[in-house]
């Protein structure tokens, strides 16, 4: 082979580099994702919300999701059996479309738990066992930036809000308030962790206890009226006797 030839065949190769690595690169975009947790118990119910938009080879690759949720999906796209290692360090679940560059939809629903069970707050100001401080963190495992990303909690019946990061709001929605958390661009490898606190209310146990101690004291204060008539009337006797004639 000559010298021209090799050069030649040299240059061919290094500007196929770059078309190559692109399309290697394309694992399609995630427009959204959405993780909602609605409260059951200390449980939470789990519905994932995706939007995204396949390549040009009708793929997309998403984020691995949690193991202990066993989630059920809801897609028109199959997973696939590809490598989920698509690059450096990141694990993707990959599902295929019958068609490249389409806008998508994808839900996916599972069981988190003791998601509600969060760590005991102590301070002047908390109760004991009944302000907690919860955390949530989710990772973008996946190859493919995020665009919009979203958390979403629906607090069961006996819990409340404490307080909420400055970065995040609250919402109302039906009967009961939602906290909301929305991040943009979450890149790949990248976590974004939420803490927030919440006050459980008293339990049934212990309303009937306060209740049955407030009926006691009721009682005996009704039962002793006349002891407690005829105090005060010695009282105010003693008081007027004793007191300078004017």
């Amino acid at each position: 082979m000559s010298k021209n030839t090799t050069l030649t065949v040299c240059s061919a190769l290094l500007l196929a580099m770059p078309f190559t690595a692109a399309v290697a690169g394309d694992f399609g975009d995630i427009l959204g994702f959405k993780e909602t947790f609605v409260g059951d118990g200390r449980n939470a119910n789990l519905e994932i919300s995706v939007k995204g938009k396949t390549n040009k080879a009708g793929e997309l690759y998403l984020p691995i999701l949690a193991k202990e949720a066993g989630f059920v999906g809801s897609s028109s796209g199959l997973l696939s059996n590809k490598p989920d290692k698509p690059k450096g360090g990141e694990k993707a679940l990959v599902y295929r479309f019958d068609k490249g560059d389409a806008d998508v939809t994808m839900t996916f629903a599972g069981t988190v738990d003791g998601f509600f069970k969060g760590k005991p707050m102590s301070g002047e100001t908390s109760f004991p066992g009944q302000i907690e401080m919860l955390s949530y963190a989710f990772t973008n495992s996946g190859p493919s930036p995020i665009a919009n990303y979203e958390f979403r909690t629906v607090l069961p019946a006996n819990i409340q809000l404490a307080d909420i990061p400055k970065d995040a709001k609250m919402v109302e929605e039906g009967s009961g308030h939602q906290f909301v958390l929305t991040k943009a661009r979450v890149l790949a490898l990248d976590k974004v962790t939420v803490k927030f606190n919440t006050y459980r209310k008293p339990g049934v146990f212990n309303v009937v206890i306060w209740g049955i101690i407030l009926a006691i004291s009721a009682f005996w204060l009704w039962v002793r009226r006349d002891t407690l008539v005829r105090l005060t009337r010695s009282g105010e006797r003693r008081t007027v006797e004793g007191s300078d004639p004017a």
